[in-house]
């Protein structure tokens, strides 16, 4: 089988009150990435700036989604060491792993660790 691949990358900070209306979550269709870049890269920016969340339809086997969710389990469960390796801050581009503690939103640290 092959496979495109495709980096969605969102951040986002979301502040709510009990009054605070939610927009709709935003629907993207994979499909319109292979006939219409253009215009699903337009889509992706305003889901990813406006709501920070997005829904990506998509018609790839099941098991093509199965080792995705497979391999990002095994990657994070692997010893920091080894996570090290394609530390983010080693790249030009600052695409990589980003330990615990070192991505923050307004200036406060976000208990996480990522790939981007």
């Amino acid at each position: 089988e092959g496979a495109v691949e495709i980096l969605l990358v969102c951040s986002f900070v979301l502040h709510c009150s009990s009054s605070t209306k939610m927009p709709p979550l935003p629907v993207l269709n994979l499909h319109l990435q292979r006939t219409n870049p253009t215009l699903f890269s337009k889509q992706l920016v305003k889901a990813c700036h406006e709501i920070g969340f997005f829904l990506l339809e998509h018609d790839l086997p099941n098991s093509i989604c199965e080792r995705a969710l497979s391999e990002t389990r095994l990657f994070f469960q692997k010893p920091l060491e080894q996570k090290m390796s394609i530390y983010y801050g080693h790249e030009p581009s600052f695409r990589g792993y980003m330990p615990m503690g070192v991505e923050n939103t307004e200036g406060k640290t976000d208990g996480r660790e990522q790939i981007e």
